[in-house]
């Protein structure tokens, strides 16, 4: 049986140590460039903490405050006077939309992962005035909780 050869060597091309250098370059740039924009994607995000939230609605009384969340976790409570807009419905990009661009709003989920996404979402359709509560609805009842 004959040893395998590689074809890159067969040919007579050779690793040269600048060939290393360039490659671990280019995994660099593509890794730290990655990084970068996954933390850029909302670069002026405005998080609020739920101890700042009545600060917060007095600061500007006109806000609407939009919960993200299911039908079934809405049932088990919501913070007062937010508007409901189902995050897994096939309308919900429709229904935000339809929301006035130049009006402030607060976004809030269970926990984060929704809201940030419709944060997202509203700041790439031309919203201006967003707000995400930090810790979304569990950590608001958490904190009515400990009063």
């Amino acid at each position: 049986m004959k040893p395998f050869k590689c074809l890159c060597c067969f040919s007579g091309f050779r690793w040269n140590p600048l060939y290393f250098l360039l490659l671990g370059f280019l995994f660099y740039t593509c890794t730290s460039s990655s990084s970068q924009s996954a933390q850029g994607e909302i670069p002026d995000i405005k998080k609020i903490k739920t101890l700042e939230l009545d600060s917060l609605l007095t600061k500007v009384p006109e806000i609407t405050i939009i919960d993200v969340r299911s039908q079934q976790e809405v049932n088990e409570g919501m913070i007062p006077g937010a508007i409901h807009i189902d995050y897994h419905q096939p309308d919900f990009q429709t229904q935000l939309a339809l929301l006035d661009h130049n009006k402030p709003y607060l976004i809030y989920c269970r926990t984060d992962g929704r809201s940030s996404k419709t944060y997202e979402l509203l700041k790439n359709i031309g919203f201006k005035d967003l707000y995400l509560l930090e810790g979304g609805y569990s950590a608001w009842i958490k904190n009515i909780k400990s009063k």
